[in-house]
C-alpha cells in the first residue's frame, strides 16, 4: 500500500462492494484493452485484471507504477501494464493506436481537482474510445450527465452531448475511500459515439463556452464578444433571432449545434 499524495489528489476506492459494482458497469471483456487511469494501488487493477482483459495503467505516481510492476510481474501478468505518464500530456490518438486498431474502454478513480480537464481530453479524443467510466466528485458527474434547463447544465454537460451519451450509475459515499474525501463521489458512464453530433467540436465549444461565459445574461449579451472576434454581424443571420432572447441553460446540445451550423453557413 502506498500513503495518498494530497498534492496528487489521491483518494484510494476500497470498499469491495463498490468496485464490483463498478466493475460490472465497465463489463470487461477477455482479450479488449481497458486504459485504468490513475490505478494507485490497483484495488481496481485486481478486477480487471482478472477478467481476462488488457489492461494498461497510466498513474504519475512513480510509487503505483513501481508497487504494480512488482504486484504484477509481466511473466506472469501478461495482460497487464503500467505506464508513468500524465495523462493530460500523453499523445492518446499515437498511445492508443499503439495498442490496437478499436475503439476501446477507459475508466478510473480520477483526482477530483483535474476530472474536468481529463473528461475534455477524453471528449476531444473520443474516436478513441467505446466506453468511459470514471470514479468523481457527484458535483461533477450531475453536471456531466446534466440536461438543458437544470441548474447543472453548462459547458462541461453540452461538451458530453456532442459526444456521447451519460448517466450517474453509481454513487460512492466518502467512508469507501481512504482518506475520507469531504464530498460525495459518483460514477459516471459515458457510451461515446463512433460520430459526434458535430464534427466540429473545437469550433463548436468555443461558441458553448462563450454563451455560458455570462450564465445569467441572454445570448444576445453574452455572445456579443464571441460574434465580434469572429466577425459576425447578426443581421445577417435572422435564424438567429429565436435564441437571442434565450439564457444558454435553456438551450439543448441541438440548438447548440444548429446555432453554431446557422452562423457557419
Amino acid at each position: 500500500m502506498i500513503t495518498p499524495k494530497k498534492s496528487l489528489g489521491q483518494n484510494f476506492l476500497q470498499d469491495k462492494k463498490k468496485l464490483e459494482k463498478i466493475v460490472q458497469i465497465i463489463d470487461p471483456q477477455p482479450e479488449e484493452i481497458i486504459i485504468e487511469i490513475g490505478p494507485g494501488p490497483g484495488a481496481l487493477t485486481d478486477y480487471l485484471i482478472s477478467s481476462g482483459a488488457k489492461v494498461i495503467g497510466i498513474d504519475v505516481d512513480s510509487r503505483a507504477v513501481n508497487l504494480l510492476q512488482e504486484k504484477y510481474p509481466k511473466d506472469r501478468f501478461p495482460n497487464f501494464e503500467v505506464v508513468l505518464s500524465d495523462f493530460l500530456r500523453i499523445d492518446l490518438k499515437e498511445f492508443v493506436s499503439s495498442y490496437s486498431s478499436e475503439r476501446i474502454k477507459i475508466v478510473g478513480n480520477i483526482p477530483y481537482n483535474i476530472s474536468s480537464q481529463i473528461f475534455f481530453r477524453i471528449f476531444e479524443n473520443y474516436k478513441l474510445f467505446s466506453k468511459s467510466v470514471l470514479t468523481v466528485q457527484k458535483e461533477v458527474a450531475q453536471r456531466v450527465a446534466a440536461k438543458e434547463g437544470s441548474k447543472t447544465y453548462g459547458i462541461l454537460s453540452v461538451a458530453a452531448g456532442i459526444v456521447g451519451e451519460s448517466k450517474i450509475a453509481l454513487e460512492i459515499p466518502p467512508g469507501c475511500f481512504f482518506p475520507k474525501p469531504k464530498v460525495n463521489s459518483a460514477v459516471i458512464e459515458i457510451m461515446l459515439r463512433e460520430v459526434a453530433l458535430c464534427e466540429d467540436f473545437s469550433g463548436l465549444m468555443k461558441l458553448v463556452r462563450a454563451g455560458f461565459n455570462q450564465r445569467r445574461k441572454m445570448l444576445s449579451n453574452s455572445l456579443s464578444p464571441y460574434f465580434n472576434q469572429h466577425g459576425i454581424n447578426t443581421s445577417d443571420f435572422p435564424n438567429l433571432a429565436e435564441f437571442m432572447n434565450l439564457r444558454p441553460e435553456a438551450l439543448s446540445v441541438s440548438d447548440f449545434i444548429r446555432l453554431y451550423d446557422i452562423i457557419k453557413g
